[in-house]
């Protein structure tokens, strides 16, 4: 399964990189199983380590990273 996971400053650093032949030529970014994360806050929490943190942003990031599965072959 391949699922690429990146996070991007704001949506305009998001869509800049999109456009790049090279990242739009990454198999998960070309069947749409990319999760690209602009929420601060989600970043923050996927890097503290914090028990808290981590139960927060495993809420908000599985729904996203089980839609991106959803469209592995």
């Amino acid at each position: 399964m391949d699922i690429v996971i990146s996070w991007f400053y704001n949506a305009a650093e998001r869509d800049r990189v999109n456009a790049l032949p090279l990242y739009a030529a990454i198999p998960a970014v070309r069947r749409g199983s990319a999760v690209s994360l602009i929420d601060p806050a989600l970043v923050m929490a996927s890097s503290s380590g914090a028990p808290l943190a981590v139960d927060w942003m495993l809420e908000r990031l599985t729904p996203l990273l089980l839609e991106a599965a959803a469209k592995v072959a």
